[in-house]
């Protein structure tokens, strides 16, 4: 691959916002998964595993999570005066985008990370990092790589958050071991 092209990819991807309802072409998630699993990581520990969820009634429980973080999140920017309020606070109905976006994804790829497979590699990582930091930095080197993959495919994607509480609601839905961190 030439540089420029390469720059051309940065460049030209986008969080995506709209999903269009076709599915994706055969082969492509596992492609996007592959990229994802040369990810760097400390120690080479490569903590992550990905979760693809295709199911239209497990989305649907995922954006209903998703949208009781939002509840949680406009409830406490409220508490701010309105011009220290981030911008997409500004109405509720600014952040319905979010729970339109996971259902309207003909897939999601839920990135998990696995916090013991981490403490088995560098020993110093853990006691002179901050807490765990290189192992969300791993978990943000395979999420970018899925985005980047995806564009270099075609695809559109999208990255969201997800706070404690929605944390723990996403790995029961999902059966996702408690010990793990969901990026």
């Amino acid at each position: 691959m030439e540089y420029k092209d390469f720059l051309a990819l940065l460049k030209t991807r986008r969080s995506i916002r709209f999903f269009k309802p076709d599915p994706i072409p055969k082969g492509d998630i596992e492609k996007v998964l592959e990229a994802a699993r040369w990810a760097m990581s400390g120690g080479n520990g490569q903590p992550w595993e990905f979760i693809v969820i295709t199911d239209r009634a497990t989305k649907a429980k995922v954006s209903k999570i998703i949208d009781g973080r939002q509840d949680r999140h406009w409830e406490m920017e409220m508490t701010r005066m309105q011009e220290y309020r981030h911008p997409q606070y500004q109405r509720r109905d600014l952040l319905d985008h979010q729970v339109r976006m996971i259902n309207e994804a003909p897939a999601l790829v839920i990135v998990a990370g696995d916090i013991r497979k981490f403490q088995a590699t560098v020993i110093g990582h853990q006691f002179f990092s901050g807490e765990h930091d290189i192992f969300h930095m791993n978990l943000g080197n395979a999420s970018q790589i899925l985005c980047l993959a995806a564009a270099s495919l075609g695809l559109g994607s999208g990255w969201q958050t997800i706070d404690r509480p929605s944390e723990l609601e996403m790995k029961n839905l999902l059966g996702i071991p408690i010990e793990y961190k969901i990026y």
